[in-house]
Order: C-alpha cells, then structure tokens, then sequence
C-alpha cells in the first residue's frame, strides 16, 4: 500500500506488507514516478488519471512497474481525489496505491484456465455431433441409433476416464476396456488377411 499527495516529494512506494516496496528513497517528482511505470502503460495511464480527474475529480487505474532485476512484473493499481477548500478549488490530490500483483496472476491463471475448458468442451461436443452422424449413416430405425449411440459414447467415456487418470499423457492400449457393444467393436470386413512389410 502507498500513500501521496500533490507534493510528489512525499510519495513513496509500500509494498503488501507495508515496507517501502523496491526503494529505499522517497521519489522526487511526477517525472521519476512516471518512469517507474511500464513503458507499455505510461500514455495510457497518463490519460486514464487525466480524464479522470478532468471529469470526476477522482481516478482509479490498474499498472504495471518496469520488470524488477530477474524480469518479475509489479502490478499496482492506484485511486485518488482531488481535495477542495470551501471555495471550491482544488488545493492538492490524495491517492493510495496498492500492489494486486497476485490477484492478476490469479486472474491470468483462471483465464487460461476457462479457455482451456472452453477448448475442450468445444471438441467434446463436436466428437459426440460427428459420432450421431456416422451412426445415424449406419442404422436403419431409432432403436438401433439409440442402442448403438449410447454404446460409443460409453466407450468415450471410458477413454477420456483414462486419459483423465495419465494425466492427458496418453494411455496405452492394452489398458483400454472391451467394447461396451457390438456398436463399438471394430469393423472387420470380409476377404483376405493383409500384411505390409
């Protein structure tokens, strides 16, 4: 947590644990505190507390730091208001910064998470659409589908049970279970055995 005015010689940097966080010195003015922050996010930062101030008399933003000594990102998020006398006019500006560093982290993590989820649900049902349709092609009344159907979705369900168990890193055949219906035996057509070599 931080804390700050419009003397710019009094703000100073805490981390969570409210120990000055990265400096031991107070910075001395806006142009030292703007270079602290990422190159990325300064225009826009900039603008952000502008229009804030200009329109509400307030600002709340979210930023990175420039990357620490082993590339590590700093994210703050700063708020602030303008302080008027009885006049009306702003006689100085009172913020707080805070480090979310670990709530972005999480919110990246539950991101990537969510899409992966979305990616896989997405491919479970189109390998359930493409099953009803070859084996809709391969029936001849609804019982038989239904019969048919709920044997192969059986045997996907076995299958993603084991892969689920590896952990996604491949399951080895001899551990598949037999097929749950004739529906899901491998065809075998008639003639000849082949063997390439």
């Amino acid at each position: 947590m931080g804390h700050g005015s419009r003397r710019l010689c009094r703000q100073r940097p805490y981390g969570g644990d409210h120990r000055p966080a990265r400096r031991r010195n107070p910075v001395r003015d806006a142009e030292e505190i703007q270079q602290l922050v990422h190159p990325d996010d300064r225009d826009a930062l900039s603008e952000k507390i502008q229009q804030g101030l200009r329109t509400e008399g307030r600002y709340e933003a979210e930023y990175r730091l420039r990357p620490g000594p082993n590339g590590e990102i700093t994210w703050l998020r700063a708020a602030g208001i303008q302080v008027l006398n009885a006049k009306g006019e702003v006689t100085s500006i009172c913020g707080v910064v805070q480090n979310i560093t670990d709530r972005r982290v999480e919110e990246d993590q539950r991101r990537t998470l969510m899409a992966e989820v979305d990616h896989r649900v997405k491919n479970v049902l189109a390998a359930v659409q493409s099953l009803a349709y070859q084996t809709a092609k391969r029936t001849t009344s609804l019982e038989s589908f239904l019969s048919n159907f709920s044997g192969r979705l059986k045997s996907m369900g076995s299958a993603n049970e084991l892969l689920t168990a590896a952990r996604w890193r491949g399951a080895g055949s001899p551990t598949w279970p037999p097929p749950s219906s004739a529906a899901s035996r491998p065809a075998r057509p008639a003639g000849r055995d082949l063997s390439c070599s």
